[in-house]
């Protein structure tokens, strides 16, 4: 199935993407692939800003419930995400302003602030509260 975004209202946008609370992997992924062509459209208009929400909320739900990450230690985020994304420390310097405070994180010498968790959440567009 092609989506297209074009001037649809809301109301069709929901008729043709029908989205429901969300109940196995594959509508989970069908979901998932909708929002990322949202996320990449630079001129979302007001009503494709709404379905896009919407399906934000119903994907978070769907990874609260089925992939809860309370037991992850922000240390341990931060490596699987630079692990997953094959970043080393000074990739970072930009989100916290020195390779040197990435390394002392990674080391388990400091612990993040709620700006470098903000900085590191738009980074690598989760939520922030992973890092804290």
């Amino acid at each position: 199935m092609t989506l297209t975004f074009e001037a649809k209202t809301y109301s069709q946008l929901l008729a043709e993407v029908a989205p429901t609370s969300i109940e196995s992997e594959a509508e989970y992924e069908r979901l998932l692939g909708i929002v990322e062509a949202l996320h990449f459209n630079a001129s979302l208009n007001s009503d494709q800003l709404k379905l896009y929400k919407l399906l934000v909320t119903l994907i978070e739900a769907y990874e609260e419930e089925n992939y809860p990450m309370s037991d992850v230690s922000p240390k341990a985020m931060l490596e699987f995400l630079m692990d997953s994304k094959q970043l080393k420390p000074a990739d970072l310097i930009g989100v916290m302003g020195s390779e040197e405070m990435v390394e002392r994180v990674l080391r388990g010498d400091r612990t993040l602030d709620i700006a470098q968790a903000q900085a590191l959440g738009n980074y690598f567009q989760i939520m922030p509260s992973v890092f804290l």
